[in-house]
């Protein structure tokens, strides 16, 4: 008797904590996309293309109908890649579909006075900052249109430090694209070799995608799936924990106490049934009587 009188007092303190709880890891959840422009003057060919790319990437989101319980949907990011890396606009997919289309274009074209360096570290640390924003995201995306050629500001914006080989270069925030999915598109045929090189020897779980100058044009940009969330292993561990530790409390193991709590759920949803049967019952005689 001692037992179920804990074990049931357990499944009501759970109950009572149970909504923050599930509000908490089971929001609705949804992907960050964040989109790199490279707006600097070694780039210049290529940015009508990649702003039409952008264009048409966003309009293939915004055409996703949201439920009201879906939330506002999956978020974007578009960072411009120039001397100054700056995010020039943010917002997330209800906003794409209820309000006025961004008005990005006119800021990126706004910015000529940093288009003569490049500061790529500077730009993928902003990446890892957008994608470590709270709330956490089910889903991290990123999209960069840039041929990857490193010139930062030196003095100045305007006076930049010599592009060096192709590749990386040094200090390049590999972790903070370890949990996402990247393309590339418009990388010269060299800068592609060295970064493909690199980024096999950074270990096998990054998912970069590099696309030539020759064939990004052919490359159809697609929106990203679905979100859903996934209990990661830590959160799994916890939930294990969790019970082991109620299993040794009660005397018991997991099974017998999971046994424990559907019966005792059944039971306390069973005199939930009858009370609300009776409530029901006089609640109609009290109304005949009168």
């Amino acid at each position: 008797m001692k037992r179920f009188v804990m074990m049931l007092s357990f499944i009501l303190a759970w109950a009572v904590n149970a909504p923050e709880a599930f509000a908490k890891a089971e929001s609705n959840p949804f992907n960050r996309l964040v989109v790199i422009v490279d707006g600097s003057g070694s780039y210049a060919g290529r940015q009508p293309s990649a702003i039409e790319k952008v264009q048409i990437l966003l309009e293939k989101m915004a055409e996703t109908k949201l439920r009201r319980w879906e939330g506002t949907g999956d978020e974007i990011s578009i960072i411009s890649l120039d001397a100054i890396p700056e995010v020039i606009w943010r917002g997330n997919l209800r906003q794409l579909q209820e309000e006025e289309a961004p008005r990005w274009t006119e800021r990126f074209k706004a910015r000529q006075d940093y288009a003569r360096c490049t500061d790529l570290i500077a730009a993928f640390r902003l990446v890892a900052r957008e994608f470590e924003r709270a709330p956490e995201p089910a889903g991290r995306y990123l999209i960069a249109f840039t041929d990857l050629q490193d010139e930062p500001p030196t003095s100045s914006p305007s006076t930049c430090k010599p592009a060096g080989p192709a590749g990386p270069p040094a200090g390049f925030p590999w972790d903070g694209l370890r949990a996402a999915s990247v393309a590339v598109f418009w990388v010269p045929i060299a800068q592609k070799l060295a970064w493909a090189r690199a980024i096999a020897g950074q270990g096998g779980d990054l998912q970069i995608a590099l696309y030539s100058e020759s064939e990004s044009g052919s490359v159809e940009i697609i929106a990203p799936p679905k979100a859903r969330r996934v209990m990661t292993e830590k959160e799994q561990s916890s939930k294990r924990e969790q019970l082991a530790s109620l299993a040794r409390l009660l005397g018991g193991s997991v099974l017998r106490v999971g046994l424990y709590g559907v019966g005792l759920l059944l039971a306390l949803g069973g005199v939930s049934a009858v009370g609300g049967w009776f409530v029901r019952r006089r609640s109609k005689w009290g109304r005949k009587k009168t």
